[in-house]
C-alpha cells in the first residue's frame, strides 16, 4: 500500500478518535450543567410580585440552594385573609429545605415596610422551610392567634437588620412581634419596639430565654 494512503488514514484515525473524546467531554460537561442549581433572583414592587416571587420559590421542582427577593419599596398588604399559599392573608413560605433571602431597598430598615394593615399575620414559616429577612420592616400583623408579625413553625429563620413594629396578637395568644416554635432559628439585629402587643407574655417575642441559637446584636425590646 502507498505509504503516504497509510500516513492518511493513520492520521484520519486519530481525527477521528479525537472527535470522540472532544464529545465525550461535551457530553460530561452537558450533564455537570444540568444538574447545577442556579440561584433565583426576584426583584419585585408591589404585593401582586411579591405574593407571586414567594409562590414561585415555594413551588419551584428542584432544590435551589438559595432564593432572593429584592424589594424595590415598602409593600402594603391588601389581598384579604387567609390561606396556606401565599395567595391572600399572610405570606406562607412552605418550600422545605431552601433558603429565601427577601431584602429591603437600603440598608435602612425603616425605609422598607411590609405592613399587613390589621387584617392578619404578616409571615408564617413552615417546618423545614429557611428565610433570611433584611434591611426591613414587618408591620400591622394582628390575628387571634400565636406570633403577630411572624410565625415560625420549625423551620429556620434569621433576622438581620429588621424592625418589628405594630404586629399584635389576641385572645390567649403570644408573641406579638414574632412567634418561634422549636430552636431552629439564627442570630442577627433585630429591633422590636413596644407597640407589638400580646395579651399574655411575649410582647416583642416568643420564646426568647428558649432560643439560644438567637442573639440579637446592638437592638433592642422594649415591653
Amino acid at each position: 500500500m502507498d505509504r503516504n494512503l497509510q500516513n492518511r488514514r493513520r492520521n484520519l484515525s486519530k481525527h477521528q478518535q479525537q472527535r470522540i473524546q472532544k464529545n465525550k467531554r461535551r457530553q460530561m460537561l452537558s450533564e455537570t450543567l444540568e444538574d447545577r442549581r442556579l440561584l433565583a433572583v426576584f426583584n419585585v414592587a408591589n404585593e401582586a410580585e411579591l405574593r407571586a416571587a414567594i409562590i414561585a420559590h415555594n413551588g419551584a421542582a428542584n432544590m435551589d440552594p438559595i432564593n432572593e427577593i429584592n424589594l424595590s419599596s415598602s409593600i402594603a398588604l391588601t389581598n384579604g385573609t387567609g390561606d396556606d399559599s401565599a395567595n391572600a392573608g399572610d405570606l406562607d413560605i412552605t418550600k422545605r429545605f431552601s433558603q429565601l433571602v427577601i431584602t429591603g431597598a437600603t440598608a435602612n430598615a425603616a425605609d422598607t415596610v411590609i405592613d399587613q394593615g390589621n387584617s392578619d399575620r404578616v409571615f408564617q414559616i413552615f417546618q423545614s422551610a429557611d428565610v433570611v429577612f433584611r434591611d426591613l420592616t414587618i408591620s400591622g400583623g394582628d390575628i387571634a392567634d400565636h406570633g403577630g408579625g411572624i410565625r415560625n413553625d420549625n423551620g429556620t429563620m434569621t433576622l438581620d437588620n429588621v424592625i418589628l413594629s405594630n404586629n399584635r396578637t389576641t385572645g390567649d395568644r403570644h408573641g406579638g412581634g414574632f412567634w418561634q416554635e422549636g430552636p431552629r432559628s439564627n442570630g442577627g439585629s433585630m429591633s422590636t419596639d413596644f407597640l407589638n402587643w400580646s395579651r399574655f407574655y411575649g410582647l416583642g417575642c416568643r420564646p426568647l430565654p428558649d432560643w439560644p441559637q438567637l442573639t440579637p446584636k446592638g437592638s433592642f425590646i422594649e415591653m
